[in-house]
C-alpha cells in the first residue's frame, strides 16, 4: 500500500510540473496566460505517466529505492526516453481525438512530425527530461518520501488519486456532449460548402459560363483570364455564425478545455471530399 501511495504522490508532482511547464511555454506564446490542461486541477497526467514510465523502463530500482541503478548510458536513456515520451503522447492525441472528434494538439507545421501528433522539438525534450527524472528528481523524490512514516504518505498517496480520478470522471462527464456538437458543427459546415459547391460551379452557373469563354482562347490567355475573371467566392461559405453559435453551446467545462487548447482543431473530414470534388469539376470544365 505504501509504495502505490508513493507511486501516487510521485505521479502527482510530475503530472504538476508538467502543467506548470505547459502553462508557461504556452502563455508565452500566446502572449496571455493559459490554465493549461485537460483536468480541472493544476496537474498534466500525461506528464506523470511519462516521468514513471521513464523511472520504471531505465532505472526500475528508483521505484522503490533511492539508489539508482539505471539501465544503459545517458545517452541511452536520453534516445530511449524520447522515443518511450513519443509514443505516449502519440497515443493519447489519438485517443482525444477518436473520443473527442476533435484534435487538442497539432504539430504539423513543426520540423520533423509525425501526423501532427508529436515533432522532433517535444522529443528532444522529453529526452532531456527523461535524463532529469532518472538522474535527478526521481532519487530525490523516493529518497525524501522513504524518510516519512507509512501513515501520512499512504494518507497523502489516497489523496491525491481519488482527487485526479474524480477529477477525470467530472472532466469527462462535462465533455460528453463536446463530441456531439463538434459532429454537428462539422454537419453544418459540410453543408455550407456544399452549398457553396452547388453556387458556384454548377453547370449554369456564371463560373462555369466564365469557363466556358476562357477554353476557346489559347491555352495561356485562358488561364490568365480565369485567373483575372473568377467571381469571388459567394457568401454560402461564410462560417462566423457558425463558429459563433458552436461557442454559445458550450457548457463551462467544455469553455474551460477549448481555452486550455487555443490552438484545438476540428477535423471536418467530409471537406476534403468536397475539395476533391471541386478540384475535378474545375478540370472538367477548363477540359472539355
Amino acid at each position: 500500500m505504501r509504495w502505490l501511495a508513493t507511486m501516487a504522490i510521485i505521479f502527482f508532482l510530475y503530472s504538476l510540473a508538467g502543467w506548470a511547464f505547459e502553462c508557461v511555454y504556452c502563455s508565452v506564446s500566446e502572449r496571455r496566460f493559459i490554465n493549461r490542461g485537460f483536468l480541472n486541477g493544476p496537474y498534466c497526467p500525461i506528464y506523470g505517466a511519462g516521468g514513471l514510465l521513464g523511472a520504471l523502463a531505465f532505472s526500475p530500482s528508483l521505484l522503490g529505492a533511492a539508489a539508482p541503478a539505471v539501465l544503459g548510458s545517458p545517452a541511452v536513456v536520453f534516445v530511449a526516453g524520447s522515443l518511450l515520451c513519443c509514443a505516449l503522447e502519440y497515443a493519447v492525441s489519438a485517443a482525444l481525438e477518436a473520443i473527442y472528434h476533435a484534435r487538442w494538439w497539432d504539430y504539423s507545421e513543426r520540423f520533423l512530425n509525425l501526423h501532427g501528433r508529436v515533432c522532433l522539438a517535444g522529443g528532444l525534450l522529453f529526452g532531456a527530461a527523461s535524463l532529469a527524472v532518472v538522474y535527478g528528481a526521481q532519487p530525490l523524490l523516493v529518497g525524501s518520501l522513504a524518510g516519512l512514516p507509512d501513515a501520512p504518505v499512504i494518507a497523502l498517496g489516497v489523496a491525491v488519486g481519488v482527487v485526479m480520478i474524480g477529477d477525470l470522471v467530472v472532466t469527462h462527464v462535462g465533455l460528453l456532449g463536446f463530441r456531439r456538437k463538434v459532429d454537428a458543427y462539422c454537419e453544418q459546415l459540410t453543408r455550407r460548402a456544399q452549398e457553396a459547391y452547388a453556387q458556384t460551379l454548377g453547370p449554369d452557373t456564371p463560373l462555369a459560363q466564365r469557363l466556358a469563354q476562357a477554353r476557346e482562347t489559347r491555352v495561356g490567355v485562358a488561364y490568365a483570364r480565369l485567373r483575372d475573371a473568377l467571381p469571388p467566392v459567394p457568401g454560402p461559405v461564410a462560417v462566423e455564425d457558425l463558429i459563433a453559435s458552436f461557442a454559445s453551446a458550450l457548457n463551462a467545462q467544455e469553455r474551460r478545455v477549448t481555452a486550455a487548447f487555443p490552438n484545438l482543431q476540428v477535423r471536418v473530414t467530409s471537406l476534403s471530399a468536397i475539395r476533391d470534388r471541386v478540384g475535378e469539376r474545375i478540370d472538367q470544365l477548363i477540359r472539355r
